[in-house]
């Protein structure tokens, strides 16, 4: 790998790893506020995901090619443009040259389309959130100023001169498009009750969307640890031996899986086995855990763990086609049972069940509005029609 490739990469794992990360704590603040992951609450979160990435993605990309970077001699701060309105001027002497013409302009639709970028950021950000207005639009005003810095000091260092200048300006223009999708928020919230739905008790079985979504959130941490890991053990050795010695160690078979089975044995099994109700981290953003089979009213005992993580993902780990492969099979088994219960629940005798009803059959205090009940008086609810069937409506198994 050339240091081009590494920077390359460095690129697009800050762009498409990190970001949809940072966004997890608000899609489980979602899920609590209304006891549901669909509708308007699932659309609006994917839309403030879409536009976070296509922000970071529009902002950095297309990279440089190799060779193609001019790097001056000179100071880093020399390539910034901070002269306020010095690059928004130039629309008033286009307009009084061009007349309505200058909408077409390059001038004027740089800006035009910098503000229409942070549109939906500000207008998901606020349906998501519920920020109050001026916190939506400061926290629009930070992304902006992290844009700018990346920009400007050249991808934190990653390439010898910025390929793009921090400008003072896009910090005033990028903000006033959050501030434009903040309006438009404010205005569908007073006109469509849809976009802001009542809270439900989330006692019933998860859909297989959340399931789904759960997974697709632990695998996603597992990539991201392992990149992390990854990037300090090359940080170490290009510092001790150089980048060509750092790719060799990394490229090793048995190094790679060493580090992928780690990680994921510390987020997706470790974890669960340290948590009485054995929810592995997509799990808890998604509100969700595995219960006892044979007493849905009791958390997966530790052996269910166990099995769990080595069906779906310590295979993985260490084959990725065979990994894979039993994911298919995985599939096949959701979609083929009439219970939608999983390779993985079968063999660890699990099903899954929402985490305000596993706490509302132990007796446990969940707040209104956060997707539960109020405490239960009576203690654990009693099983009406065998494990099978709960208080709460019939549970889709896992």
């Amino acid at each position: 790998m050339s240091v081009y490739g590494a920077d390359a990469l460095l690129t697009v794992l800050a762009t498409v790893a990190l970001i949809p990360i940072a966004m997890l704590p608000i899609l489980g603040t979602v899920v609590r506020r209304y006891g549901r992951l669909r509708g308007w609450p699932l659309l609006a979160s994917l839309g403030l995901l879409g536009s976070a990435v296509s922000l970071a993605a529009f902002t950095v990309f297309p990279l440089p090619a190799p060779g193609t970077l001019d790097c001056e001699a000179r100071a880093l701060l020399t390539y910034w443009q901070t002269r306020p309105f010095a690059s928004i001027a130039p629309i008033a002497d286009a307009v009084r040259e061009q007349g309505l013409a200058a909408v077409t302009s390059g001038v004027f639709l740089q800006v035009f389309f910098n503000i229409l970028l942070f549109v939906p950021y500000g207008f998901f950000l606020h349906q998501v959130t519920r920020w109050r207005a001026w916190v939506v639009i400061a926290v629009g005003l930070v992304t902006s100023l992290l844009i700018e810095v990346t920009q400007g000091t050249a991808f934190y260092g990653a390439y010898d001169c910025p390929y793009r200048l921090f400008d003072v300006d896009d910090l005033l223009i990028n903000t006033t498009g959050g501030a434009v999708g903040v309006g438009l928020s404010v205005l569908l919230s007073r006109w469509w009750r849809g976009s802001r739905p009542e809270p439900v008790p989330d006692l019933e079985a998860p859909r297989r969307t959340r399931r789904v979504a759960a997974s697709l959130v632990d695998a996603m941490l597992v990539l991201a640890g392992a990149v992390a890991v990854r990037s300090a053990i090359a940080a170490g050795f290009i510092a001790a031996a150089g980048l060509d010695r750092a790719v060799e160690v990394l490229e090793h078979t048995g190094v790679a899986i060493t580090i992928d089975v780690l990680v994921g044995a510390a987020l997706l099994l470790a974890v669960p086995l340290i948590r009485r109700d054995r929810a592995t981290p997509g799990m808890l953003v998604l509100n969700i855990a595995p219960a006892d089979a044979a007493h849905p009213e009791r958390p997966a005992p530790r052996r269910a763990a166990l099995i769990r993580y080595a069906v779906r993902w310590l295979m993985y780990s260490v084959n990725a086609g065979l990994g894979i492969a039993i994911w298919a099979v995985e599939l096949v088994v959701v979609l083929v049972r009439k219970d939608r219960r999983s390779l993985a629940g079968l063999l660890g005798r699990t099903v899954t069940r929402t985490r305000p009803a596993l706490a509302a059959d132990a007796g446990l205090t969940v707040p209104q509005g956060a997707g539960g009940p109020q405490e239960q008086a009576g203690g654990p609810q009693e099983q009406a029609g065998g494990p099978q069937e709960q208080a709460g409506g019939p549970q889709e198994q896992d």
